[in-house]
Formats: C-alpha cells, structure tokens, sequence
C-alpha cells in the first residue's frame, strides 16, 4: 500500500481537520478574561510605584472603605491638619500597612511612611514599599500619632533603636500610639506596656505580659493613648479608635 502524499519537507499532505489553524489548533475564539477593576492611581502615585520581579505592586485595599457610621465628608476631613506616621520594615503585614495608610488619608490626615536607617525600599510578599522618612529622620513633635503594622516585620523593627525611640517619644508625648497583631513586640522593646491594658496577636500574649500589660482577648483595647488590636479582621474597629482619638486631640500638639 503507498504513503499518503508528502510535500517537499517530508509531512502528508492529509486535510486538517475542519476548523482547525494552521498550527492544529481550533478557531474557536478563545475568552478574554475578565477584566480586573483599576485601582486609583492618585492612591498609589508616588507609594507604590516600582515592580518586583515583574508584578504591579501592591494597590490599596479594596475593602478599606470602612467609614463606620461616618458620612464620607466627616471621614474625608476630621483629620484635616493632623500627622500620622505608619511605619515598615520587610516583611510587614500587607493588610496592617495598607488599610490604615489609607483610611488616614481618607480621613484627612497627612500620612509618613517611616522605615529604619537600614534602607529606603522595604517588600512583603514581592511589594515594595518606599520610605518617606528614616527613623533618625522622625521626631515626636512632628507628628500626631503612629501606627505600627504586624506581620515578620515588627521583629525587625525592634532592632532599630531610632525607631523604638520614637515609638517611645510619641507615647511620652502622650499622642495616639497604635499597635496591631504582632506589633504589641515593638510596644514591648519601647517598655511602654506597664501597667496598661492591651491586646495583641495571641502568641505574643506571653511577651505582652512579661512587659507588664495586662492583656485581654478583644478586637480593640484603648488605655488613654495606646490603641491595641488582634489581628486583621480588627482593622475598621482599630483604625475607627486611633482616629477617635486623634480628633480628640489639637492639630501639631507636641
């Protein structure tokens, strides 16, 4: 029996199937995914601006709209005038950092990224973070209140004396000092915790209380100017507190 017919290039000169390409594959046209809502670029301008290994960095927290029993132009000025410094390091909680950050702005306040000596860039989970200011760089009478992000990143933090110190200034001052999940290690490196109510992520609970607090299993603990959460789920609650008090204080205060 002969071979089918060849072409030149030695392959059979059968038919392709009906309705295939020439490269074998069905014409059927492919679904285009879905398309991904955008994120607003004047929330993440000059914050999130560089790529890790090629991905977009991290955009803001969708579910960060929290606004409690606010209007949104309540939320958007009662902290008009009021500085706020979030601080990092790598490996910091993407939700910790992210969702106060924003719900700050949201609120009106002018928001500082403060980071250690060590460096200006700091990833979680391949997202980048740029520093405003290092932590020789941040002094307590320049801002109004400080917020502590969890995650690995607190581990970290503490071996930065300026960064401990200023933690430590800001609560000496007696302005909002806010601290969730295992951001409670920072509070302890800080000797701040003596005698106070707090919470924290429940395996540093041990730690928490070697330091003097006296902890409790609760989504929010205030003890006058120290503000204290779980975990992320605590968020709107923890981030609704710090601007409580905030707005109970005078703009610039030292």
């Amino acid at each position: 029996m002969g071979r089918p017919d060849q072409s030149r290039t030695g392959k059979t000169g059968r038919a392709k199937p009906a309705g295939q390409n020439r490269t074998g594959k069905t014409g059927r046209p492919v679904p285009k995914p879905e398309a991904q809502p955008k994120m607003p670029g004047e929330l993440t301008e000059g914050l999130f601006g560089r790529r890790v290994f090629g991905r977009r960095v991290f955009g803001p927290a969708q579910r960060s709209s929290y606004r409690g029993a606010r209007t949104e132009e309540e939320s958007r000025m009662s902290l008009k005038g009021k500085r706020v410094a979030v601080l990092v390091e790598d490996g910091y909680n993407l939700d910790e950092f992210i969702y106060p950050f924003h719900r700050m702005r949201e609120a009106g306040a002018d928001v500082k990224v403060v980071g250690p000596n060590r460096a200006k860039v700091f990833t979680s989970h391949e997202r980048e973070v740029q520093a405003d200011l290092s932590s020789s760089e941040a002094h307590a009478e320049d801002f109004d209140a400080v917020i502590v992000p969890g995650g690995q990143a607190p581990d970290r933090m503490r071996m930065d004396k300026d960064l401990v110190g200023f933690v430590r200034s800001m609560d000496e001052a007696g302005k909002p000092v806010g601290a969730i999940c295992h951001a409670g290690s920072v509070l302890v490196s800080a000797k701040i915790l003596a005698g106070r109510r707090a919470t924290s992520f429940y395996s540093i609970r041990d730690d928490l209380e070697a330091a003097g607090a006296h902890w409790s299993d609760e989504a929010v603990v205030v003890d006058r100017n120290l503000i204290t959460s779980r975990i992320p789920n605590d968020l709107p609650v923890f981030c609704e507190a710090v601007i409580a008090a905030l707005e109970g204080t005078k703009a610039g205060a030292a």
